[in-house]
């Protein structure tokens, strides 16, 4: 066994030696190469780990770092089914064996889907202290979260969420300028932003046809509720489960609270208690369905007893449920922005209410390099009711908070406008001119 083990983990190091690994699209994201911490990259099932690992070993080579000094392994081989540890080691030792003028050198160890091989969690601790080798692995939502990978490795490691495409992402992916030039090049990122809007960023998505997009989405949030949530937690109510996630994908960017989940559930005739609800809830948020969005408030009483607005880790997840939400295309964009937000400044995005004149909403608000932001969404101004609603709200907002500029995205070009309120201006900009530049 332990021969046959061995020729596969050989053949497996020297197709990587000959062949390299595929060419990867673009991230935004980089990883550090330097550091001799462990990099754990995590996310949503299909936002492209694999690629972005793919990418960082094409970056180091690029750099001039011989591909004998990279070990490339993915543990997701059927022929390393139910083996511990052991072969992670192999395949170290092999590697030595088949480079030895790497070990002079500065080594990259790259694991793919580690949580595929029992014992990882030692192995990676023990490498780490006792080498000065640079760590990168990455696993499946099902066994391998955030919050786990820091308790796992003792908190010596980096954590790097990854999401699917942005919209920059998404348009490099397609080979787009994304330097709005002449009236061509602004056509193909107007039908990029509306390929965009209706099946959202999972890099897998992009060379499929309309009904292969649907299934796949379907498939993604079909495993994430059987494995990442139902299977990991022991759940005994799957068909609750079930229905929670419909209920939380239906509530994209809307105020939801666990009370109101509860009184629904119980009102569809499940035996459940609020704790319940809340764990459940919790699950979901865990494998990445979604992330809440809570209150802008000094008072933690005051933000944990008031609703949170949900946000899908890619809004495309409305098709998968065939919810038809997405007609709303206000909550679209207002979700997309969500995400952009979210991606550069995690926690620090909120909601805010005016204390004021109604309580009016304003859909975000974020802290970046230590000055407050505030931004409205919506999908047009045109109608006269609209803007109001929409500019009072945020005007308000900006008094409270002592802002002079705030800004309101919509959905067209055509919209982008100044306006000025004594002191107070309000840049309204199109979708399309925000997500493709520096938020």
């Amino acid at each position: 066994m332990n021969a046959l083990l061995e020729d596969i983990i050989r053949l497996k190091l020297q197709d990587f030696s000959k062949d390299g690994v595929p060419p990867s699209y673009l991230r935004e994201q980089v990883i550090e190469t330097d550091s001799t911490t462990p990099t754990a990259i995590f996310g949503v099932r299909r936002a492209g780990k694999t690629s972005l690992m793919h990418q960082t070993i094409h970056t180091l080579e690029k750099a001039g770092i011989s591909r004998n000094q990279i070990l490339w392994f993915n543990c997701e081989d059927d022929r390393l089914a139910r083996l511990d540890v052991t072969v992670l080691q192999m395949a170290v030792t092999i590697h030595a064996e088949l480079f030895p003028a790497s070990l002079k050198k500065s080594r990259y160890f790259f694991f793919d889907e580690i949580q595929e091989i029992d014992g990882w969690e030692k192995f990676i601790r023990r490498l780490s202290d006792t080498h000065k080798i640079h760590i990168f692995i990455s696993g499946s939502s099902a066994k391998l979260l955030s919050e786990e990978i820091h308790t796992s490795l003792r908190g010596r490691s980096v954590g790097i969420e990854l999401f699917p495409l942005s919209f920059l992402e998404y348009s490099r992916s397609h080979l787009l300028k994304t330097e709005q030039g002449n009236s061509e090049q602004r056509a193909k990122l107007d039908n990029a932003l509306q390929s965009y809007i209706q099946w959202g960023g999972f890099p897998g998505l992009m060379s499929l046809t309309p009904p292969q997009k649907q299934e796949v989405l379907e498939n993604i949030t079909e495993v994430m509720l059987l494995r990442d949530v139902i299977e990991r937690n022991n759940i005994s109510q799957p068909a609750l489960a079930r229905q929670l996630m419909q209920r939380i994908i239906r509530s994209m960017s809307c105020l939801i609270s666990t009370n109101k989940l509860y009184r629904d559930m119980k009102s569809q005739g499940f035996r459940i208690g609020v704790g319940r609800i809340f764990e459940y809830v919790d699950f979901f948020r865990s494998a990445r369905l979604f992330y809440p969005v809570k209150l802008f408030t000094p008072s933690v009483r005051k933000q944990s007893s008031n609703p949170y607005k949900v946000y899908l880790v890619d809004h495309a997840f409305s098709i998968s449920q065939r919810l038809y939400i997405t007609e709303d295309r206000g909550l679209i964009l207002e979700n997309i922005v969500a995400l952009h937000l979210i991606r550069r400044f995690g926690k620090r995005v909120y909601y805010y209410k005016t204390k004021n004149v109604g309580n009016k909403e304003v859909d975000f608000l974020f802290e970046k390099n230590g000055a407050l932001h505030l931004i409205q969404v919506a999908e047009s101004l045109i109608e006269a009711d609209t803007r109001k609603r929409e500019l009072s709200a945020l005007l308000q907002a900006m008094l409270e908070l002592e802002l002079e500029n705030s800004n309101i995205i919509v959905l067209s070009e055509s919209e982008e406008e100044t306006i000025t309120s004594g002191a107070q201006v309000i840049q309204v900009l199109s979708l399309k001119r925000w997500l493709l530049k520096a938020a």
